[in-house]
């Protein structure tokens, strides 16, 4: 017995596969049912199955089949770089592990979808209005009759023998049953929502997600195609309405320290400043380090190159990358306003470039070990976005109440951002201070 997985009271039985759906050849659906038996379960143990986080309506689970006779056993294989001699040796990570189904015989895995969930006296327990009830009888008996729905297209693969080599015989070897934290459970009927209301033709959605984003949400389109870089998106930008045109200033306002900063944003490119300060080259040196000291705020055009056809991308990046062909950067400054902290970070270029990805149309994906400014960056281009687009809405999803509160505990130390209209929900809200 565990927390995460149970052994199958009785074998997995195969109760409907429907004829295929016109123009397929896979079942239309296959469903089973397996018994779970909890008398011989602590209270603790039958709590988290059925009461505290237990198996509901949609939540995916995993059947698998763990035979003992082919069980190899043994500890997992050490990291390759574990060997030296000041080093002390570290076995590879179980998930990391090629090895780790021979080890535990672990010879198949299944998945499913939980469809109902019944006690011995045939109640559905997985009924959201059994669930509201408030005079409720208590489940009956120990056991539960878990009814689930299986991967038609694996089932079609298991049947024609282009699966398991035991063929249809797989489902009859499922000995235990694995689920998964609540958290992490919803993640396919969040992509079988998406993927329903893309391919539905309903007009709202059509208007509200753009024709490039569609392909890429669907995991069938080109993800270079989303970047800001791309020809695609430019071609996208120019021709839509409402989307800043790609050579157009953006506003990075207090992305930038000082002109100095600017200036060590963009190696390589030809930077053209409007700071009087910055063209006098006869000033001495402390006061024009002193001007630089001078906070300002910045709209910034990156002139990229022509954009590029297929015939001559290749070389045409090669140049720009050696500096053959000089990227242009043209910056406006405005004053900075009084009374607020503003953006205490020096961001590297590496991370004004993602600034740049998020003030430009197109998809951004920022990723990096912990402490390397992910959400500093995030926090800036909200603040960038929330003063270029004043009359926009920005939505802010994230996978913790933690991470959350903390982009907001960020925002608002900035202070240029009004708190009336931040909008915190969920049970987080009674965290911020």
């Amino acid at each position: 017995w565990a927390k995460m997985s149970l052994e199958l009271y009785s074998p997995l039985e195969l109760k409907v596969v429907a004829p295929p759906k016109l123009g397929t050849h896979i079942p239309g659906k296959v469903e089973a049912e397996f018994v779970l038996d909890f008398q011989n379960c602590g209270e603790r143990l039958r709590k988290e199955w059925y009461e505290v986080d237990g198996l509901k309506e949609f939540d995916n689970l995993f059947l698998g089949c763990v035979d003992a006779a082919v069980m190899t056993g043994g500890s997992a294989p050490y990291m390759p770089n574990s060997s030296h001699k000041n080093q002390q040796r570290r076995p590879i990570p179980d998930e990391e592990d090629a090895t780790f189904p021979k080890r535990f015989g672990i010879t198949a895995i299944r998945g499913c979808m939980v469809l109902q969930v019944r006690d011995e006296n045939g109640t559905i327990l997985s009924d959201p209005s059994y669930q509201l009830d408030e005079g409720k009888k208590p489940p009956k008996g120990n056991k539960r009759f878990v009814r689930v729905a299986l991967d038609a297209a694996q089932y079609a693969a298991d049947a024609n023998g282009t699966g398991s080599p035991l063929g249809l015989d797989v489902y009859k070897s499922l000995n235990i049953v694995i689920r998964r934290h609540g958290r992490e459970n919803n993640f396919k009927a969040t992509l079988e929502t998406i993927r329903s209301l893309l391919s539905g033709g309903t007009t709202d959605i059509h208007q509200s997600i753009p024709k490039w984003l569609k392909p890429i949400l669907l995991g069938v389109g080109d993800v270079s195609s989303a970047s800001y870089t791309s020809n695609n998106m430019k071609v996208f930008a120019k021709q839509t309405v409402g989307v800043t045109d790609p050579d157009a200033k953006l506003d990075y306002g207090d992305t930038f320290l000082d002109g100095g900063h600017l200036r060590e944003s963009f190696p390589g490119c030809d930077i053209l400043l409007d700071d009087d300060e910055m063209k006098k080259e006869e000033a001495d040196v402390a006061a024009k380090e002193q001007q630089l000291q001078k906070r300002k705020n910045y709209r910034v055009r990156v002139i990229d190159p022509p954009m590029m056809t297929s015939n001559n991308a290749t070389a045409q990046e090669k140049k720009v990358e050696d500096g053959t062909i000089p990227i242009k950067v043209e910056a406006t400054s405005y004053p900075f306003p009084s009374g607020i902290n503003g953006n205490p970070i020096r961001f590297t270029p590496v991370q004004v470039k993602a600034i740049r990805s998020g003030l430009s149309p197109g998809l951004t994906l920022i990723v990096g070990p912990p402490g390397t400014g992910k959400t500093d960056v995030a926090v800036q281009i909200i603040a960038n976005l929330y003063h270029s687009f004043p009359t926009q809405r920005t939505v802010l999803v994230t996978h913790s109440n933690a991470a959350l509160n903390d982009l907001f505990e960020k925002v608002m130390a900035r202070g240029d951002v009004d708190e009336r209209y931040m909008l915190r929900l969920g049970a987080g809200e009674r965290d911020l201070q």
